[in-house]
């Protein structure tokens, strides 16, 4: 026997699994380690904080349009394939992030590197399936991906922060971390991780490809230009209506083809469809909160890189602890349950951080309520991952997979979206009075972000008094902003306790006629 084949065997499943975390890691850590790094870019590109937001979003756009098609396509094609192709480009468009000399060329490679991570993030969990077939096993192996993800998650502000306290580091190398990570799986995942698909149809559902990308792509750019431009610009309600029309099609065709990519009569399973719904709005407060903390910790209380990263780490470390044990929590309470009990923790968290937050609380306050949301979002999430998993049959696991991250994408776009534009709007009506103070240049820094603010202000004849003025207003879009996510979290929970079943099902496809 091979040396491949025989490294391949169930025996050596476990060795493929970190691996396949090692994938997991690099794809999780590059877009955690960019949060704490924003700051930076925003000083050395004079970039705005739509800019920082486009950096952010340009990523996610391209990832949540073309999940579905991709994790169809590995299904079809192979996901282990799939996955190396998926790493090397990942890691050629970070040297293109890494080179980049503007806020524009930025903004396209993370839109290229959102390619590459949809044809990964997919192949990592279906992958899972394919190799663990027990229940129990492959609850153990979900919450183990699960925890990667915080770790990535996790280490990337502390690992950005102390790289960028380095005196000869620049911002650019926070990319090139990606590649001896991914060096490192390409070499391992080539022995341990065996090939999986299933070719459960001679035909590829090409219509459904096309229209799903673009139905896809037209809402989450309508989510991110809403942020930008307000929900009712004509431009917003075009790519919205766009959106409408193309998923319109996109249902109606899956309906008819006898070769849909996604069948439709797996949403009839509420372990599928309000699950995923649920994690769609935990990603929405998730992806909110750890977008705007860093610009609280150090535009207003003055933290470097380097201690931002450093004051987010127990969020790494609650994440692996909570998530490493996550399939005990399920086995012990099941999905439900555990769902429930995450919520619940979350919302409570939120709503303390809502209560206490001002512009010199304490970290040890926001550090109780950081817990208490990790914690929540560490037990649910991998619960979530498995009701998803197991409610979709095995020649649909990267759809299934696709779907698990496309709502948790979809959920960080509408996140930064929608949490950004209140807490700008609550920013903005705070800071208005200063234009009776100030000249119109220099109303033109504080209305365009905080650390701008700050530098127009630093030199100011009653500079200081005006700063105090600034920042309460930036709290007070913080605030508004976690009683929203307070507010979510409370009714998905109840959502979950009556609609979500015990003991999650697992659809029944029925395929139209040819």
């Amino acid at each position: 026997m091979k040396l491949t084949q025989k490294l391949q065997q169930p025996r050596y499943r476990w060795v493929g699994l970190a691996f396949l975390s090692i994938a997991l890691l690099t794809v999780s850590m590059n877009n955690s380690i960019l949060n704490v790094s924003m700051p930076v870019i925003a000083v050395a590109l004079d970039a705005s904080t739509s800019d920082l937001q486009w950096i952010e979003d340009s990523y996610i756009l391209v990832f949540s349009a073309l999940l579905l098609s991709m994790g169809m396509l590995g299904d079809r094609y192979g996901r282990k394939r799939f996955l190396m192709w998926g790493m090397v480009a990942f890691g050629a468009f970070s040297i293109m992030a890494a080179l980049a000399q503007g806020t524009i060329w930025v903004i396209v490679a993370r839109a290229l590197q959102g390619a590459g991570g949809a044809v990964v993030m997919p192949s990592t969990l279906s992958l899972i399936s394919a190799m663990f077939r027990d229940a129990n096993d492959r609850s153990k192996a979900i919450a183990i991906w699960s925890a990667m993800f915080g770790v990535g998650y996790g280490i990337g502000p502390l690992v950005g922060g102390a790289l960028l306290n380095l005196p000869w580091f620049n911002w650019q190398g926070i990319f090139l971390i990606n590649l001896p990570l991914g060096l490192i799986f390409m070499v391992g995942g080539a022995f341990f991780i065996p090939e999986s698909y299933h070719p459960s149809s001679n035909r590829i559902d090409l219509p459904g490809v096309a229209l799903s990308f673009t139905g896809l792509f037209s809402l989450i750019y309508a989510i991110i230009a809403a942020g930008e431009h307000g929900w009712s610009a004509p431009d917003v309600l075009a790519w919205f209506g766009t959106a409408v029309v193309f998923t319109a099609v996109f249902v109606w065709w899956e309906n008819r083809t006898p070769h849909a990519m996604l069948p439709l009569t797996l949403f009839r399973n509420p372990s599928f469809t309000l699950v995923s719904i649920t994690m769609m709005f935990i990603s929405f407060g998730l992806s909110g909160l750890f977008f705007f903390l860093p610009l609280f910790l150090q535009g207003i209380q003055g933290y470097t890189p380097l201690q931002t990263g450093l004051l987010l780490m127990p969020q790494s470390i609650i994440s692996v602890l909570v998530s490493w044990n996550s399939h005990h929590i399920i086995r012990w309470i099941g999905v439900r349950g555990t769902m429930l009990t995450g919520l619940t923790l979350m919302a409570s968290g939120m709503a303390l951080v809502a209560i206490t937050i001002h512009p010199a609380i304490p970290y040890g306050l926001i550090l109780v309520g950081l817990i208490m949301i990790i914690a929540g979002i560490d037990s649910s999430m991998p619960a979530g991952t498995v009701s998803i998993m197991s409610s979709v049959p095995e020649e649909k696991a990267g759809i299934g997979s696709a779907m698990n991250e496309m709502a948790i994408n979809i959920g960080g776009a509408l996140g930064i979206a929608v949490l950004g534009a209140i807490l700008n709007r609550v920013y903005q009506l705070g800071v208005t009075p200063l234009a009776e103070q100030v000249s119109p240049e220099v109303m033109d820094s504080i209305a365009n972000s905080i650390f701008s603010a700050h530098k127009a202000l630093a030199n100011l004849d009653g500079g200081a008094a005006l700063i105090v003025v600034v920042d309460n207003a930036f709290v007070d879009g913080m605030r508004a902003i976690m009683v929203v996510c307070a507010v979510l979290f409370s009714v998905l929970a109840v959502l979950v306790r009556i609609y979500l079943p015990r003991k999650v099902q697992q659809a029944e496809l029925e395929i139209p006629a040819a």
